[in-house]
């Protein structure tokens, strides 16, 4: 095997990296796993005792599915080092850039639903309970047909024209950082809103915190995880940078997947969801309290 060295790191040995990036992929594999098993119990647990259909339970039958991609992905990739050091441009396959982009689409989804919540609380918050769900879901699966018909037919180009692999790939990383970006502009931006627009509510002040905290860490996750990828796409692009993809790797893996999601988990299971969805259900022949009203009350 030919050895580069790294002229960052001059004193790094690269066979020491390849060990490190192994040890931390079993480290994952067990990682996600876990969270795994977790989430898919939730999810059982949901669909078995949860009766109708609500947000909570929406996502936690999305939960798990981003973990099991990233987890399917690590094991098709066990011991080999450059899955985590290795360059974009050294990625083999298309098969290989579905099986790790897949997570990623994943949990856009996942947080998609959520900050969609938000939007339609904010826009939509007099309307019936049965209209308010409907526009959500219509909306959330229109976004979501488009988000991946457009990476699907970013994958089959790349199929097509093997030559031009790393020019779509480059496009297609773009495009992936620019979701991220706008959910995190999202969540930045409503969440916000309705921070300001709750803080007078007493009979709610317990959400406020958690719409707070969402906030910050959903804002904070995207905008990191649209830095990583085009760092990774256009500046990390050199078997010599392996150190540092090993790095951006792992702290995408651990703090952009791993961490949200047992956060979203935690925030979902916390008994006093329960509080806020039995609120909302006893609005349900009537409509939610008209946000909007309490805009004025702000400014005056």
């Amino acid at each position: 095997m030919t050895v580069t060295i790294n002229p960052l790191f001059p004193d790094v040995n690269p066979d020491t990296v390849d060990d490190a990036a192994i040890v931390i992929m079993y480290c994952f594999v067990v990682l996600y796993s876990i969270l795994f098993l977790v989430c898919f119990a939730v999810l059982i647990h949901a669909l078995v005792r949860m009766a109708g259909w609500n947000i909570v339970k929406l996502l936690k039958v999305l939960l798990p599915w981003p973990i099991l991609a990233r987890d399917i992905s690590l094991l098709l990739n066990l011991g080999n080092a450059e899955y985590m050091t290795g360059a974009v441009s050294t990625q083999p396959s298309v098969f290989f850039i579905f099986t790790t982009g897949a997570a990623g689409y994943l949990l856009f989804s996942v947080f998609l639903l959520l900050v969609l919540f938000w939007i339609y609380l904010f826009h939509s918050s007099s309307a019936k309970i049965e209209t308010f769900v409907k526009r959500l879901l219509y909306t959330y699966v229109a976004i979501n047909v488009v988000v991946y018909a457009t990476w699907f037919t970013l994958l089959i180009f790349m199929s097509v024209y093997p030559s031009k692999l790393d020019t779509i790939h480059e496009v297609e990383g773009t495009y992936a950082a620019s979701l991220n970006i706008l959910v995190g502009i999202s969540f930045c931006l409503y969440g916000t809103k309705l921070l300001i627009l709750l803080q007078k509510q007493q009979q709610i002040n317990f959400i406020t915190k958690r719409i707070f905290v969402l906030t910050v860490v959903c804002t904070t996750l995207f905008f990191l995880r649209s830095l990583w990828i085009l760092l990774n796409e256009f500046l990390f692009m050199s078997t010599s940078t392996g150190l540092l993809n090993l790095f951006g790797a792992t702290f995408n893996d651990l703090f952009c997947e791993l961490l949200p999601i047992t956060f979203i988990l935690v925030v979902l299971c916390w008994p006093t969801h329960k509080k806020a969805f039995s609120q909302l259900a006893d609005s349900e022949r009537t409509s939610f309290p008209p946000l909007k009203s309490y805009d004025t009350d702000l400014n005056s």
